[in-house]
């Protein structure tokens, strides 16, 4: 404890008056004294005994594993940014595939073209 009055968790000895003393104006809603397992209140504590003291978060039920659950669901399925083992990306690769195809069905498309000529 500080000279300005701000506590802060940790081992504490019983003996402490003055933390006591602040402690007596926290609502005890806020923070937990423990000695071994046992769960105590300031009345409970002896000029001997050494506790630990612990203040508690306000939270909600949980919630953060379904939204990262959420997440891993709607994960981006674009591999087409992916990049090959060459360093090409996979969308300029299928693209030239997808050119080749055109340019191969040329002849079809001008065969096509006489005929209805």
């Amino acid at each position: 404890m500080s000279n300005s009055n701000i506590i802060y968790p940790g081992r504490y000895g019983g003996g402490n008056q003055k933390l006591i003393d602040e402690l007596r104006k926290i609502d005890p809603n806020f923070f937990s004294i423990i000695i071994g397992s046992k769960y105590l209140t300031l009345d409970d504590i002896k000029p001997s005994d050494i506790f630990t003291l612990k203040f508690k978060l306000l939270g909600g039920k949980g919630g953060f594993g379904s939204l990262l659950r959420s997440f891993r669901i709607h994960k981006s399925a674009n591999q087409l940014m992916c990049r090959d083992l060459t360093g090409r990306r996979l969308a300029d690769v299928k693209e030239e595939e997808r050119l080749r195809k055109w340019i191969g069905k040329k002849e079809e498309r001008d065969k096509a073209e006489k005929r209805k000529e």
